[in-house]
């Protein structure tokens, strides 16, 4: 992933990069489709971990 939550992009900025044979191109681009939501506002702060057990 070459942009993660919070980072600003901009129209053709590069979001992720896929490694994937032939056969599994089209669900490898969907579930990088499905993984960003682009919005004008900033998300709230977003935690790595979420808890210790």
């Amino acid at each position: 992933m070459e942009k993660k939550i919070g980072d600003k992009v901009d129209i053709g900025d590069t979001l992720a990069y896929i490694h994937a044979n032939r056969e599994n191109i089209e669900e490898a681009k969907q579930m990088i489709e499905v993984a960003y939501k682009i919005s004008k506002e900033r998300p709230e702060e977003y935690k790595d971990i979420l808890d210790i057990i």
